[in-house]
């Protein structure tokens, strides 16, 4: 928050999650039953807020929130599975990346320009590679699950004699 003559303020959070989970089998494996799970929750949250006002009153933020990863289940090219009831696999994510920027500028000039960019790049896969082998079991099951949400919410306000403003608010996923 700024106040006086001439107020001018700016933020720029920026918020990152990033990780790769996995569960893999690459040899020679001998069961019952054989299950392989990989669970992954990545969060980023960023969020700026700012107030001007003075005979003069501008405001910028730009908050950016980026969340990267991959989730994987799979069985190696060198993996050999012999399991006298079931093989599964899984691989769940939850993957959430949002980004807020909310203020403005007040005087007789009034200027407020925000930005919020929420990024989200992730992966989540189940798969055999080339030459694994199940040579026995019940059943063989394998899931991939994911959920992926990206939000950004700007907010511009301005009030004087001269009142600029701008806004601009992008999800990508």
């Amino acid at each position: 928050e700024g106040f006086g003559l001439v107020s001018v303020a700016s933020v720029d959070p920026t918020a990152n999650a990033e990780n790769l989970v996995k569960a893999f089998v690459d040899g020679n494996v001998t069961s019952a039953d054989l299950s392989l799970s990989a669970n992954a929750t990545r969060v980023s949250d960023a969020n700026a807020a700012v107030i001007t006002i003075g005979v003069v009153g501008s405001a910028g933020a730009d908050a950016h929130s980026n969340t990267t990863g991959n989730t994987q289940v799979y069985f190696g090219s060198a993996s050999t599975v012999t399991a006298s009831g079931n093989v599964t696999g899984s691989a769940v994510a939850n993957n959430r990346s949002n980004a807020k920027a909310t203020g403005g500028g007040g005087g007789v000039i009034g200027v407020g320009i925000l930005e919020s960019n929420a990024n989200l790049t992730a992966g989540t896969t189940a798969y055999f590679n080339p030459n694994a082998q199940v040579l026995q079991a019940g059943n063989v099951e394998l899931s991939a699950v994911a959920v992926n949400t990206a939000k950004a919410d700007t907010t511009a306000g301005t009030g004087g004699v001269v009142s600029v403003r701008g806004s601009q608010a992008t999800a990508r996923v």
